[in-house]
């Protein structure tokens, strides 16, 4: 897999060469530098170095034969690893970087040699101490900066090995070793700005620098690290504030940075920083903290590789447990999400978490056997052979077409060969790439991730439709108009609360919008006459309470409101919106909007922005076939990104668009958390029906069915399993709606209709007197408080004593909200199992909806976030209120 020993050592020299990589590494302090320090050169041509690097040089510089006796070498480089690496703890948790004039350095090399002569004549004058083990320890303690009794555990054992076994002179190491501390704060103390971290007030002469990476051909900076250096250097202007989030460090386009702050980093230096790899990994580089990152794209190959090779999970699943694959990606993507548009860094921290989580999935599948890649030929290998190969590993049972990549595949990895016929390495190269392209292929989300990344072409069979864009495009990278969702109201009719088409919502600017079914059309006319949802604002309203007249006929008057595209063809000058809804009870990253309003929209403002087009532009065919359904209960969403990637193919001039929340769920969110009833997160499709996300379906027929049994009761006497039976149909009915793609909605109608399928199962209807433990909270406000003791009954009574036992740890009285997600994660252990396990985050994301993610909403203050996994015992009563009803128990 690697190539020769010669390559794997050429690779590992590369992958542990950059700055503190001892520290990521966890070397032993008292052992030597290995980093070859790096040079970065500007953009002007000036040489720089990073500051950490300079502890190198000075080992490097330094070592020379400076003691008589070669037996006390040993000790005295340790001595000098641990004091060089003290000094440099005061740099950790910076990234800077210093001028490397050449010059400077030999200065140093030439200043210590007249410093240690000097030395060394003032101490050979002085009578020779007695030194032992203690005397040794004090006074290596005295000149070291910081002593870490942990860290230096090991090397207090070498000091007394040294002494036990007499083997060397510590009299001259201990004048070398204090000579060099004396020097290195004497040359700190002059060069401030060269060994220690910028300050304002006392060390202000420091070079500002911005790193400049470069990727295959793409060049861009790290957001935060030109922030910082933008607000040193302008210290007068308003601060720019850019937050890394989640181990997540944004980038942007040097392009950008020249265009948007040319007249604010004038003095700042930016140095060019290509982006080092070995032949399968990326070498961690300094993030602006201090601490090591890669490019997220980096990461996402390193764990598809892991998968591949190191689990080998697509040889172990087999095509029935499809969903399980499609499933991880699902999760995988959450967090490789297209959402932020530009490259971002991860830092190795969040990485080993997100490796750490992800990998959990396939802990079933680790007994599994499956083969490995087979030796190539001495004389190589043939698109024939790769092909069979493929087949040999098992892979066409999940990807059929794999064998479809084979031929470029092979001339992509013949081309790169580096020895006269292709090797074993070569064909573990072809092999991940075959599977690389048919895994982004059935996964469009991570696919667009990749272009996002400006990764698209390290995958060329691809064919990636965004990279394609006319460079003619005058309205290229426009933005919409986004009002903050905070800052929104949404409001519904007091009267009718449940009546979704009357909600409305009023935008930061005082615009007042509704939709084109509020109080205008019942359902049967928007069945019959097909009228689609979109959005008016108060202008509309009254331009056409203005115009109206002038169409002579009421059919006219209402034709031209059953449509966007009939209503702007009647009033041009409208206003254009379109609405989104977050997927995820975390809204970053997760809006979406439906297909059938993007495709309404596009000729819309294309003829509104004099660029029209025809009804079969091929382009707009492209995206029907796409997102064409047959089946009238289903309706299709993307991500806001893909959408923006979209308006970007159309020419689309973005800023006459104006992106909204959609007020039904702006308005239902607060009540999944606070109303104990058992709600589903409903809303107004495009074509008038009432829709939930294919996810929520899962979830809804859990809630309603599975929970409203008791497992561990079986009394059906006609029907041998019937309680098994029931658990089939369910995990049946729950996989036709997890299987839909990302981002389907479903009708309720549908829903209701599978809900009602089971639960006239003779289980289900045996046991549907005992109310479940969900019905019974209905009657109850979700502050209520309930006693422990009734909790406790109430899981007996419906077999849920699985963790009877940790409930004895629970409060006399907790918050009603809490028991029901804790009822929740009861059932949910009951149902998960190696069949379901796939479905797992579905539900913990679903149960966030109905939690305290929302707790703002909620009128709480000081509230814990609450998530499903966590232990009920953190929510005391008394940390909130003390006027909460009380129910049950003493």
């Amino acid at each position: 897999m690697y190539g020769t020993a010669q390559e794997l050592s050429v690779n590992l020299k590369i992958f542990q060469n950059f700055p503190l990589s001892h520290t990521r590494f966890g070397f032993d302090l008292k052992d030597s530098y290995t980093t070859m320090p790096l040079v970065y050169e500007s953009m002007d041509g000036v040489p720089f170095m990073n500051k950490s690097d300079l502890y190198c040089l000075l080992q490097n510089l330094i070592k020379e034969r400076l003691l008589e006796n070669t037996e006390s070498g040993i000790l005295f480089f340790s001595m000098q690893s641990i004091l060089l690496k003290s000094y440099e703890a005061r740099i950790i948790g910076v990234c800077e970087f210093v001028v490397d004039d050449g010059i400077w350095l030999h200065f140093i090399r030439d200043l210590f040699t007249q410093f240690h002569k000097k030395f060394m004549t003032q101490k050979s004058s002085t009578s020779r101490e007695d030194w032992n083990f203690e005397k040794a320890l004090k006074m290596f303690k005295t000149i070291l900066p910081v002593w870490n009794e942990q860290e230096l555990s090991s090397f207090k054992k070498d000091l007394m090995n040294f002494f036990d076994s007499k083997s060397g002179n510590f009299h001259e190491i201990s004048l070398c070793i204090q000579s060099l501390a004396g020097f290195l704060r004497q040359l700190i103390s002059k060069n401030p700005e060269k060994f220690l971290p910028y300050d304002k007030e006392t060390n202000p002469n420091c070079s500002i620098v911005v790193r400049v990476f470069d990727s295959y051909g793409v060049q861009f900076v790290m957001k935060s690290e030109l922030f910082k250096a933008i607000n040193i250097r302008n210290p007068n202007s308003k601060r720019l504030e850019c937050k890394d989030i989640n181990g997540k460090i944004m980038a942007m386009s040097f392009e950008k940075v020249q265009r948007k702050y040319k007249d604010r980093i004038e003095n700042i230096e930016f140095i060019k920083c290509p982006i080092q790899r070995t032949d399968h990994k990326a070498v961690p580089i300094m993030a602006p903290s201090g601490d090591h990152c890669i490019l997220a794209i980096d990461f996402l190959f390193e764990i598809l590789n892991e998968l591949i090779f190191t689990h080998r999970v697509f040889q172990k699943v087999r095509f029935e447990h499809w969903y399980i694959v499609r499933r991880f990606f699902i999760q995988m993507s959450s967090f490789f999400s297209p959402h932020h548009k530009s490259i971002f860094f991860v830092t190795l921290e969040e990485q080993d978490n997100q490796k750490q989580e992800l990998m959990k999935f396939w802990t079933g599948f680790d007994r599994i056997p499956a083969k490995y890649v087979r030796n190539a030929k001495k004389d190589g290998f043939t698109v024939q052979n790769l092909k069979n190969e493929l087949a040999n590993l098992g892979l066409l049972e999940l990807f059929p077409d794999i064998q479809d990549y084979a031929e470029s595949v092979y001339s992509e990895v013949f081309k790169a060969k580096k020895e006269e016929f292709l090797r074993t390495c070569d064909l573990f190269k072809a092999v991940e790439k075959c599977l690389l392209n048919s895994i982004f292929k059935q996964f469009p989300t991570l696919c667009l991730f990749l272009h996002t990344q400006n990764a698209c072409h390290s995958l060329p069979e691809l064919k990636c439709d965004f990279c394609v864009f006319s460079n003619g495009n005058r309205f290229k990278n426009t933005n919409w108009n986004e009002p903050n969702f905070k800052k929104t109201l949404s409001t519904y009719i007091e009267s009718d609360p449940e009546n979704l088409y009357l909600y409305e919502i009023k935008l930061p600017d005082g615009t007042e919008l509704t939709n084109s079914y509020n109080q205008f059309f019942n359902i049967e006319q928007i069945r019959k006459h097909k009228i689609k949802y979109f959005i008016y604002d108060q202008n509309d309203l009254i331009y056409f309470a203005k115009n109206s007249k002038n169409l002579r006929t009421r059919r006219l008057r209402d034709e031209c409101r059953y449509s966007l595209d009939a209503f702007q063809k009647f009033y041009p000058e409208k206003k254009l919106y379109i609405r989104t809804i977050p997927s995820k009870a975390k809204r970053d990253g997760s809006k979406r909007v439906f297909v059938e309003e993007v495709l309404d929209l596009i000729p819309v403002v294309l003829r509104q922005q004099n660029t029209p087009i025809e009804e079969t532009d091929d382009r707009l065919e492209k995206y029907r076939r796409k997102w064409e359904t047959h089946d009238e209960a289903m309706e299709f969403s993307i991500s806001l990104t893909e959408f923006w990637y979209i308006l970007e193919e159309f020419g689309v001039d973005k800023t006459r668009i104006t992106v909204i929340p959609d007020p039904v769920h702006e308005l239902t969110i607060p009540k999944m958390a606070k109303e104990l009833t058992i709600r589903t997160l409903n809303l107004v499709s495009p074509r008038g029906e009432l829709v939930m996300r294919s996810e929520q379906a899962v979830f809804h027929i859990f809630e309603v069915v599975y929970c409203g049994v008791n497992w561990t009761k079986d009394s059906c006497r006609k029907h041998e399993n019937c309680l098994k039976e029931l658990r089939n149909k369910i995990i049946l009915c729950v996989r036709t709606y997890s299987e839909m793609d990302e981002g389907t909605y479903v009708s309720v109608d549908h829903v209701d209709s599978v809900i009602n399928y089971l639960k006239n199962r003779c289980s289900f209807q045996i046991q549907s007197n005992t109310p479940s433990p969900l019905v019974e909270l209905q009657n109850m406000k979700f502050d209520d408080l309930i006693s422990k003791e009734e909790h406790i009954s109430n899981c007996q009574k419906f077999g849920l004593t699985k963790f009877m036992s940790n409930m004895e740890n629970l409060e006399p009285f907790t918050f009603v909200f809490a028991v029901r997600v804790h009822y929740f994660t009861m059932f949910l252990e009951e149902f998960l199992d190696f069949e379901t396990q796939d479905l797992t985050h579905l539900f913990m994301n679903e149960i966030e909806f109905r939690s305290f993610s929302f707790a703002k909403n909620l009128d709480f203050d000081n509230l814990p976030n609450f998530y499903a996994d966590e232990s009920l015992s953190v929510l005391k009563p008394e940390s909130l209120r003390s006027d909460h009803r009380k129910r049950g128990g003493a």
